[in-house]
């Protein structure tokens, strides 16, 4: 006869759950409805759910609607006809998904609502429960084996997601788990694509901690861990949050770059007015890395950190050589002390100390800018982009148009001045000399903040 789990003495992912009688009562609560065509407005939404279970034998989730509440939750033939008013993106739209109409198209392998059963159905087995401190939140991952895209699509709309249904971060315990899609429905840079799964593991084990998430209480759908011989499989939270579609730093535009031919309606950036959600992001990472510890000090004098070999693209894999010589030749040392960062040969903590006492960033585009990320609030990032690395993603051929990697999210960075420069004329004289007085415009600019 299997026993139920005493209070505590269960886990799930190592996170302690406690047995409850009867059934749990759902709820759920959407953001984001504004008028748009049902085919793409699941994307632009986000839901709060009260008692958001988990089935831990089929990895299904559900709602539990309770009869004396029936208004909390869409009627079940709702669902099983149209649940439109509902639906979310699990993860961030990937514009190089095919977005189609209706089921069509690979961004709708990531719409998602949970089952909906009547309470019935969960008696007289009940259910375990997860602390109230922990806020559940189930996403798809945009493509972590790329650590740019882990913070600013997967762990910056978390944060968003958070900040939406204004959960106080460091007082609610995340709890995440990574949805994982069938293998015939993988997506396109996706972490369930063989090449990209070890990478993506690595990428969580590593950088989770920036979240204040211990990454042993972390899983796939598929991985979930449960200790104790459950009486029930339902292991429910009492808060919970998804649809992280929008919520991304890019949102439907594919890096900011891309040119466009409408009005100039068509064409509003994505991240106008988010400055200071980015900051608080930061700030929030940053605690939750040195929790009770003094952040880092501004060095005397100023750092100029140059991140070398930032990239595996080859166009953007530079060592800066000529730009660290000429910088140290006509920078008087008791002006600025410029110095080389091979970031990757680092730790977590120690590229984030290294951006955090760096007052001037230079690096390439694209994920080699993500430490940008914890610059501190006045510093200078200095991006060099391929003026003619430009690509098209219908037709998949080069268009030899500028590649200004992720412009619509750091040209709306407020706490940092952002500046632009070509790889392909970095070398000359003329440009050397443009680097030097750009530099020495942000040290007198720092000078009277």
């Amino acid at each position: 006869m299997k026993r139920s789990i005493p209070a505590g003495d269960g886990t799930f992912n190592n996170i302690p759950i406690i047995y409850r009688k009867g059934a749990p009562s759902s709820a759920v609560h959407c953001v984001g409805d504004d008028g748009r065509p049902d085919a793409v407005s699941w994307m632009f939404r986000s839901c709060q759910f009260q008692q958001l279970c988990m089935n831990v034998e089929t990895k299904e989730y559900l709602l539990v609607r309770d009869s004396k509440h029936p208004e909390w939750l869409p009627s079940q033939t709702d669902q099983q006809q149209n649940l439109t008013d509902y639906t979310v993106a699990l993860g961030g739209i990937n514009p190089r998904w095919e977005v189609g109409e209706g089921s069509a198209g690979d961004a709708h392998k990531v719409k998602w609502f949970p089952k909906i059963v009547d309470a019935s159905e969960v008696l007289p087995s009940g259910y375990y429960e997860l602390p109230t401190s922990s806020l559940l939140i189930p996403f798809h991952s945009f493509a972590a084996h790329n650590v740019g895209h882990l913070l600013w699509d997967d762990f910056y709309p978390i944060f968003n997601l958070m900040q939406l249904f204004g959960f106080v971060p460091g007082e609610s315990q995340l709890t995440l788990i990574r949805q994982q899609l069938d293998p015939k429905q993988k997506l396109y840079a996706s972490c369930d694509r063989p090449r990209k799964r070890k990478l993506c593991h690595t990428n969580f084990a590593k950088f989770l901690p920036l979240m204040g998430v211990d990454p042993i209480t972390f899983s796939t759908s598929n991985g979930i861990r449960v200790a104790g011989a459950l009486e029930s499989p339902l292991v429910c939270a009492p808060t919970a949050a998804a649809g992280l579609g929008m919520l991304t730093d890019h949102g439907f535009r594919d890096h900011g770059w891309v040119e466009h031919n409408g009005t100039a309606l068509e064409w509003v950036p994505h991240n106008l007015g988010r400055g200071p959600a980015f900051h608080q992001f930061r700030q929030f990472m940053v605690q939750n890395l040195l929790r009770n510890q003094q952040p880092p000090a501004l060095l005397v004098p100023p750092r100029v950190g140059i991140s070398i070999f930032s990239s595996r693209d080859h166009d953007r894999r530079q060592n800066f050589t000529q730009q660290i010589d000429y910088l140290q030749k006509y920078l008087p040392a008791s002006d600025a002390h410029v110095e080389s960062l091979t970031l990757w040969e680092l730790s977590m903590e120690e590229q984030i100390q290294a951006a955090a006492q760096s007052q001037i960033f230079i690096s390439t585009c694209g994920g080699g800018s993500m430490t940008a990320t914890f610059l501190p609030r006045g510093a200078s990032l200095i991006v060099f982009y391929n003026a003619t690395g430009g690509f098209d993603f219908e037709p998949f051929e080069l268009n030899g148009r500028a590649a200004r990697l992720d412009w619509d999210l750091l040209n709306h960075v407020s706490h940092l001045r952002v500046h632009w420069l070509p790889i392909t004329t970095m070398d000359s004289n003329e440009d050397l000399e443009l680097l030097l007085r750009l530099v020495q415009h942000e040290l007198t600019a720092m000078k009277s903040l």
